[in-house]
């Protein structure tokens, strides 16, 4: 049940916008992408949850699919992450997306509009993919639709990465330019690290 899933803390959720906290469930504290966070699909129903993707109750439902599908569905949604942090990070070096990746990403997009309805949110209209017509994929294909609006929309010139791990995060800032994914995580990991050089130095 959603209860017991593992909490994804706001330490965690840096990145700014769902499918950058999407690629950030990997990597770190060095940029070694070494370290996996969805370890189950129940954690990554808890992370779509965390990241307003679904609602708990979709998470319940969600939950009652198969272990099968389950797994299946968790390793369409790891390979869609990695895929799309290797299109992210072309971009923030500004280096033309390499093609695999690239028709990964492309193919899960069309298969997120392939499910996708237009549903009323408030005074407009959005992009939905629906549970019931997804099922274990549907964090998976929200995620999709949701690189697909920062993708094409005016904040993707302001995606960085991390000068200390492999985390991706919009750059809000105003005047001196954001460094770190989080002050509390690299931030605080770095300053240690440059007192600690000062202090050996001496």
């Amino acid at each position: 049940m959603p209860e017991s899933f593992e909490p994804w803390s706001a330490d965690i959720l840096v990145g700014g916008h769902p499918c950058l906290d999407l690629v950030n469930t990997r990597g770190g504290p060095t940029k070694a992408r070494d370290l996996d966070r969805l370890t189950g699909y129940d954690v990554a129903l808890a992370w779509a949850q965390a990241t307003g993707l679904i609602t708990a109750g979709e998470a319940t439902e969600l939950a009652r699919s198969s272990e099968t599908q389950q797994r299946a569905a968790l390793t369409r949604l790891r390979r869609f992450r990695d895929s799309l942090y290797t299109v992210l990070t072309g971009m923030v070096d500004q280096r033309v997306p390499e093609p695999a990746p690239w028709k990964a990403v492309q193919d899960t997009l069309r298969k997120a509009h392939a499910k996708a309805i237009l549903w009323p949110d408030g005074l407009r209209l959005q992009w939905l993919v629906p549970v019931k017509g997804a099922g274990p994929d549907t964090p998976r294909l929200r995620a999709a639709l949701a690189a697909q609006e920062l993708l094409t929309g005016e904040e993707v010139t302001r995606i960085r990465s991390c000068e200390r791990c492999s985390w991706l995060y919009i750059d809000r800032s105003r005047g001196k330019p954001r460094r770190w994914c989080s002050m509390a995580i690299c931030g605080n990991r770095a300053k240690a690290e440059r007192h600690y050089r000062r202090k050996t130095a001496v």
